[in-house]
């Protein structure tokens, strides 16, 4: 167990700097050039160059790009120029990002981006939105970041911008990875490769790659599925054989091969790792921005080592991990880095393992009965997380004051336009100041009604919307069309007594889904009832396809029992229409109610060719076919979570063989039991 904590945060936190790259990608300009004619312009034209001469000076000559940039913000206040005033404020959030000192960086960068709000869409604009995510991600502000994401993509989307696109469709990828949403993560990876062309920036290209490795292996991690490790190799030697890689990204790539081949108990392929891990320290010892992963390597080869129970080597490899990482720590300067934003994230890094190495040497000297060096690193350990945490509590209080700050300016400002106006209203006319504070008063209220109106349509229309879709979901056109034309068989056939039976079965079932779709609890016995209808007919529809069973558990009490209608149904009609279907042998499906403690576990259990040959199964039938069962069932049971003290949980098992195939799948659903809703 601890292995496997101590193999996630190694690999967790790495793939971030390839996203986390600067985002101020802006044409440099020669400033020699545009100083020698600088006192030859005057007005907008002045202030357009004094802000590419602070641009172009912001990383090499910090202090000068301020000074630059505040001429150019006051020539813009005096001339009334919003643009050159943003600019200014945009390369002075630069300049201190580059000084190190968080709190005026978000300050401007606030700045910037109150301005650019009512001006039409620059790439300046899409970096701050891009800037500002950033720094909400590294205070740990994540779902903050995702607001100024989507303004980012709206604005590269207004110019047509794929470079920018591609660059915000992987920074949502990798947070939404981040926060355990694997599904929107693959999406908006696969959306960031669209925007790049075939013979566009293959270091792009490889970032889509190791992002896609890393969410395999973060599900391979979850759930043991061994599936998702050969694919987390799959991308990373695919990025891997990109040509033209810059030796950042080929150092990344090689270290995440090097330190995922440590997952294996294999010893073919631990040496594979260390071989791996020897490219890492060659390449890194000539690049300064990768140089972090030097301690990194160190440092993954002492947990490796701590796992095989070799504790002396692991205690050398952690000492010389924490070596290094100090001295990189000792030296460590913004203006070695070509940007703010990768050396931010190196540093980040760097404290991070620092903190983790200790923890390490804690563990293997305590291992070793070694009881004061022990102490000695304990003591580190802590005293190394409270120094990340107060640094990073400082500054979300910083990013908090700045946004309270900037809300407040923007309320005040605001309010002066409005002030400017009324003034002008009563140098007019009186009256019409009168008139006009009426009509405001008015329209003030009838859009407070308006809004709580339609508010309460949007409730009235969502409920309504999932009520829908549950029904389509109980009793789809599809199935109820066959049904008839079932009965229809049985009549053209003369097989009167079969239509019979089948026309009161489909009545009943139809019968009791009406009744129950308005209901959010319905009596155990009845829904049994509902489920056996509902397989008799499918048996009907599909006559020696496949065989059924419903057990219910003899310690459950039938009469006293009362669960949500039709949440079991939507599971057996993906066993039958997915699994079953497309069996070429005669199937099964078992439905069982076991009593567990004060729950009952609903098992669906089938023997059909599972979920992956059924999903190619059906794109193959019908392409561009999407089925919302499973996502509308999650919002029913999100729904009833929300309303009922006892909560309903569901999780999908895929059976597997011993050599991986498919088995069938299994479905489970705890519903609460009795009168405890």
């Amino acid at each position: 167990m601890r292995a496997i904590l101590l193999l996630t945060l190694a690999f967790f936190l790495l793939p971030f700097t390839f996203y986390g790259q600067i985002h101020i990608e802006l044409k440099k300009v020669n400033v020699d050039s545009l100083q020698s004619v600088l006192t030859e312009l005057e007005g907008t034209e002045k202030i357009n160059a004094l802000n590419k001469i602070s641009f172009s000076l912001f990383v090499i000559d910090p202090d000068s790009s301020i000074a630059i940039a505040n001429n150019a913000i006051s020539l813009s206040e005096m001339l009334d120029y919003q643009k050159g005033k943003a600019d200014g404020f945009f390369n002075l959030g630069n300049s201190y990002y580059i000084l190190d000192e968080f709190q005026p960086t978000i300050n401007n960068y606030l700045k910037a981006h109150r301005i650019y709000e009512d001006l039409p869409p620059s790439e300046e604009s899409g970096i701050v939105c891009l800037q500002l995510a950033d720094l909400n991600f590294f205070t740990g502000r994540y779902k903050e970041s995702f607001p100024y994401y989507r303004k980012a993509l709206n604005i590269y989307e207004k110019l047509d911008h794929p470079e920018g696109k591609n660059r915000v469709a992987g920074l949502i990828g990798f947070t939404k990875w981040y926060l355990g949403d694997y599904d929107s993560a693959y999406y908006y990876q696969d959306l960031g490769l669209s925007y790049i062309s075939h013979d566009g920036n293959q270091n792009k290209v490889a970032s889509h790659h190791i992002q896609l490795a890393n969410i395999n292996r973060s599900q391979f991690l979850d759930t043991g599925d061994t599936l998702f490790q050969n694919k987390t190799f799959q991308w990373l030697y695919k990025a891997k054989d990109l040509h033209g890689l810059d030796k950042y990204y080929t150092t990344f790539i090689i270290y995440n091969l090097g330190s995922y081949s440590f997952d294996y108990q294999e010893k073919e392929r631990n040496l594979i790792g260390v071989e791996f891990f020897k490219r890492v320290i060659l390449l890194a010892d000539s690049h300064k921005e990768v140089c972090f992963l030097v301690p990194m390597v160190y440092r993954r080869l002492g947990e490796f080592m701590y796992e095989k129970g070799d504790l002396d080597s692991a205690a050398i490899l952690l000492n010389k991990a924490l070596e290094l990482t100090k001295r990189e720590l000792s030296c460590f300067s913004m203006k070695d880095y070509k940007n703010p934003t990768r050396a931010n994230e190196s540093r980040w890094f760097l404290k991070r393992y620092k903190s983790l190495t200790y923890e390490n040497l804690y563990l293997v000297y305590l291992k070793q009965d070694d009881y004061k060096q022990a102490l000695e690193y304990y003591i580190l350990w802590q005293n190394a997380q409270e120094e990340r945490y107060f640094e990073k509590n400082k500054n979300l209080i910083s990013l908090l004051e700045a946004d309270t700050e900037n809300e407040k300016t923007g309320k005040q400002i605001a309010m002066l336009e409005r002030d400017n106006q009324i003034n002008e209203l009563k140098v007019e006319q009186s009256i019409y100041f009168n008139i006009g504070v009426a009509a405001l008063f008015v329209i003030l209220i009838l859009v407070g009604f308006l809004f709580l109106r339609q508010n309460k349509l949007k409730n009235e229309h969502k409920s309504t919307l999932l009520e829908q879709k549950l029904l389509r979901l109980q009793m789809n056109p599809h199935f109820i069309f066959n049904a008839f034309s079932n009965i229809l068989k049985f009549i053209d056939n003369n097989e009167n007594r079969k239509a019979s039976n089948y026309l009161t079965t489909f009545s009943k079932l139809l019968r009791t889904t009406l009744e129950s779709t308005r209901e959010d609890l319905v009596p155990f016995e009845k829904e049994v009832g509902t489920l056996r209808n509902y397989l008799e007919l499918q048996k009907l529809r599909y006559p020696d396809k496949f065989e059924y069973s419903i057990v219910v558990d003899d310690k459950i009490d039938e009469e006293e029992m009362s669960i949500p209608p039709m949440l079991v149904q939507p599971f057996i009609e993906n066993a039958i229409e997915h699994g079953i279907r497309h069996k070429k042998e005669r199937g099964k499906i078992d439905v069982r109610f076991i009593l567990k403690g004060k729950k009952i576990q609903c098992e669906v259990e089938d023997d059909g060719v599972g979920r992956e040959k059924a999903w190619e199964a059906e794109y193959t039938e019908r392409p561009g076919h999407k089925s919302l069962a499973t996502e509308i069932i999650m919002d029913r049971i999100k729904l009833l979570n929300k309303k009922f003290r006892q909560k309903i949980r569901l999780e999908i098992i895929d059976k597997r063989s011993d050599d991986l195939e498919a088995l069938g799948t299994k479905v489970l659903i705890d519903l609460p039991y009795g009168n405890v809703y």
